[in-house]
């Protein structure tokens, strides 16, 4: 018999307060979009899609681990020391597989999606992934593929520990280190390159410290890492953008900017000012448009608490402009969600109206907030849902569907 997660429809009206005169199509989940999202109700989690006009409650397992997509298409339901492996559509709620996993055992709740949302990999032991039994999903069959036992590494010249790969699987990003002939005689030096992989070409060296890429120092002494900053580098989309913090200094006191080199022109960008820059909150691209958002601390002085006190702003690199965001939030996450054409973005915050009196969040494990969607071109928001957690995804309805949702995005 086909196994039905249950889910629970509210036909709602999304739309709580816009914070301006605005469009407010652009602030609104449309009608051919989907988002879902995590929220807190009596002090449980439940996880949120909304659709067509309507929230939709899935109801999660409570005896079995779970772990869904990361587009929110597919949900894999598993028991630890069990070997049987269940995948359902969320969206239209029904079985897709029941596996059987021969020669396998879920040695706890751990499996993850990869990015593609195909790939799925069950640890051998414990929580590695670098030792993983290895499948392919289709929607419609599992297939399983060879295991991973271990790491696997592009193979780069001269590279030493740091990489960082672009959406483009032949550009890297990584740290080179080898012998360079200099005035004083050969040295052992380090660089931070931009490499062709196919055409075994540098095509740009950085002038930049790695400790701000990768987020952290080694300690001599204990060989341990030590924090430093958030890691601050992201590849655009198309892989022809590269942002980086060109910083210098430590974790009491960063100088420097964001730069963007354009690997197509071969030219730098660099932001009109750093003031205020958050170097503990990564910066975000656009999932399919050339505009950057990073935050800044919120420029106050006033006695009340501000560490959590945050504004945000975001640039469009074809025009060079920039968009400032329309008041301060308080904002643990420094997650960026971006609408599917990136007209907008949601952020999970509370807009701090009296800058002298913080949000106090009432969960110090979850930080529950407002889920707020931003105009990317005006800085005008609006709150959609509060006692949000983590959003899952924003996307289209009906792009690239499973094949069990056919009802769902076929037209009337």
């Amino acid at each position: 018999m086909m196994k039905i997660i249950l889910i629970t429809i509210l036909s709602l009206v999304l739309c709580i307060g816009i914070s301006a005169q605005s469009d407010e199509d652009i602030l609104t989940i449309r009608d051919d979009e989907l988002i879902a999202y995590i929220r807190i109700v009596d002090g449980k989690e439940e996880y949120v899609s909304f659709y067509g006009g309507e929230y939709v409650i899935h109801s999660m397992p409570i005896d079995k681990c779970f772990r869904y997509s990361n587009d929110w298409r597919y949900l894999a339901v598993f028991e630890e020391g069990g070997n049987t492996l269940e995948i359902f559509s969320l969206l239209s709620n029904r079985l897709i597989i029941e596996d059987i996993l021969t020669d396998i055992q879920f040695n706890s709740c751990a499996l993850a999606w990869m990015p593609d949302n195909k790939t799925i990999l069950v640890p051998m032991d414990d929580l590695n992934f670098y030792r993983a039994y290895n499948f392919y999903f289709d929607g419609a069959t599992l297939t399983r593929l060879p295991d991973i036992n271990e790491p696997v590494y592009p193979i780069l010249p001269n590279r030493l520990e740091f990489y960082f790969q672009s959406p483009n699987e032949n550009i890297i990003l990584y740290e080179a280190c080898r012998d360079k002939e200099t005035p004083n005689g050969t040295q052992f030096s380090c660089d931070v390159i931009i490499y062709d992989i196919v055409r075994d070409l540098t095509i740009e060296e950085l002038d930049v410290d790695i400790r701000f890429l990768q987020g952290y120092d080694i300690d001599f002494v204990t060989d341990r890492p030590e924090y430093v900053s958030a890691s601050l580098v992201g590849w655009s989309y198309d892989a022809r953008y590269l942002a980086f913090c060109a910083c210098r200094g430590d974790i009491f006191e960063v100088r420097g900017s964001i730069k963007i080199y354009d690997l197509q022109t071969d030219t730098y960008l660099t932001m009109a000012s750093m003031h205020n820059f958050n170097f503990d909150k990564e910066f975000s691209w656009s999932d399919n448009s050339p505009i950057l958002a990073y935050w800044l601390y919120a420029a106050v002085d006033v006695d009340a608490d501000t560490s959590s006190l945050n504004e945000l702003k975001f640039w469009n690199i074809t025009n060079n402009s920039y968009t400032w965001v329309q008041g301060m939030f308080d904002v643990v996450s420094d997650q960026i969600t971006w609408s599917p054409d990136s007209r907008a973005a949601a952020i999970i915050g509370k807009q701090r109206i009296d800058v002298e009196k913080p949000y106090e969040f009432s969960d110090a494990i979850y930080y529950p907030a407002d889920l707020i969607l931003i105009d990317t071109t005006t800085g005008e928001h609006t709150v959609i849902d509060t006692n949000v957690t983590q959003i899952i995804t924003w996307r289209y309805l009906c792009d690239n569907p499973a094949p069990q949702d056919a009802e769902i995005c076929t037209d009337d």
